[in-house]
């Protein structure tokens, strides 16, 4: 059996577990629990354990002193999370801009969303009920981006600035070319706060408001009629899918009629240099009964739609993957571009 400690050696100990469980009870023995004006960086499930184990009201406040920010690979194939933490006193427009500041310095090797040349504005404006929405403009020559630098940037902004608890909405304009050849700051994104989805295990979790113009054929079978359209666009998923599914799916307003033979069903979409390229079924060409005159509304319903987009110029047409001379008696081997003088004036 052992000895029994000396009493001064049994005092001793005694003093330092007290110690312990006072400090550990005690709010400022963490020497970085003041820590909060510097703006630090790490990956997003930091943020998370920092608040586990709080209170609902609590962990809502230690919630307004972060926000999730999102980088990219090399190629733009796909975002990275991480997490940054700021003084919670800060108003929500310094809050935005620290946010912006930080996806412009990427981290671990990867690549800020936001492409050179490229500059972002915020703006803060509140609503009837006093809830905070950001309007962002980009600024520069946004019509060029490649499909996939385009999407990480609207996206990586849409969810890296509503993850700021603060904002109820957030809008991102930039400029697009329109019909007349002008450039005028277009809304391309829409997101609030109560439509994401909180599954991130799911690239789909991030769900976006878009807003299309698609044309279908007018009551007379004579011009094609324009019919607005919001759909909601996963991150997977592209505008041009959405559009398609949308033509084939047919109108949704009165006296507008379908544009698309019955069947048709999209092989493939590829867009290179502004150029998108569509490929058909054969149903696409076996169903077409009209004459030249339906045959151009179905070509041209499908291009005036897609060039509606902010980065198709001109669509070419395949069918089950092979280039045809004609459809049934229109030309098809060829580029095809909006076309205004088969729209129906309203």
């Amino acid at each position: 059996m052992s000895k029994r400690p000396s009493d001064l050696f049994y005092r001793i100990i005694c003093l330092v577990l007290a110690g312990v469980l006072v400090c550990g009870s005690l709010s400022g023995c963490s020497s970085g629990a003041d820590k909060t004006e510097n703006v630090s960086s790490a990956p997003a499930q930091t943020a998370e354990q920092n608040t586990s184990g709080l209170s609902e009201e609590d962990s809502d406040i230690a919630g307004m002193g972060t926000a999730r920010i999102y980088y990219t690979d090399e190629k733009c194939t796909s975002l990275k999370e991480y997490s940054i933490t700021m003084d919670p006193s800060l108003s929500i427009e310094d809050k935005v801009d620290e946010v912006l500041t930080s996806l412009a310095s990427p981290q671990d090797d990867l690549r800020s969303i936001i492409p050179e040349g490229l500059r972002v504005s915020p703006e803060v404006t509140y609503n009837e009920k006093g809830q905070a929405l950001l309007a962002i403009y980009i600024r520069g020559n946004y019509s060029v981006l490649l499909p996939n630098v385009e999407n990480v940037l609207r996206v990586g902004l849409a969810k890296s600035l509503i993850s700021l608890k603060e904002l109820y909405g957030v809008q991102i304009y930039a400029n697009i070319p329109n019909e007349a050849g002008e450039y005028p700051m277009t809304q391309i994104s829409s997101l609030i706060a109560d439509t994401i989805i909180v599954n991130e295990s799911d690239e789909n979790f991030f769900q976006d408001e878009v807003s299309f113009t698609l044309y279908f054929v007018n009551a007379k079978g004579d011009k094609l009629v324009s019919e607005k359209r919001t759909a909601t666009v996963r991150m997977s998923e592209r505008n041009v899918d959405k559009v398609m599914a949308m033509l084939i799916e047919g109108p949704k307003q009165e006296n507008h009629y379908a544009s698309m033979p019955p069947g048709s069903v999209v092989n493939e979409i590829l867009i290179r240099n502004s150029v998108c390229y569509v490929d058909m079924n054969e149903n696409f060409v076996i169903n077409q009964v009209g004459n030249e005159e339906q045959e151009l509304l179905t070509l041209y319903s499908i291009v005036n739609s897609l060039t509606s987009l902010y980065n198709i110029d001109t669509v070419r047409f395949l069918v089950n993957g092979q280039q045809r001379e004609t459809y049934k008696t229109v030309q098809l081997n060829m580029a095809f571009t909006f076309d205004q003088d088969l729209v129906e004036m309203p």
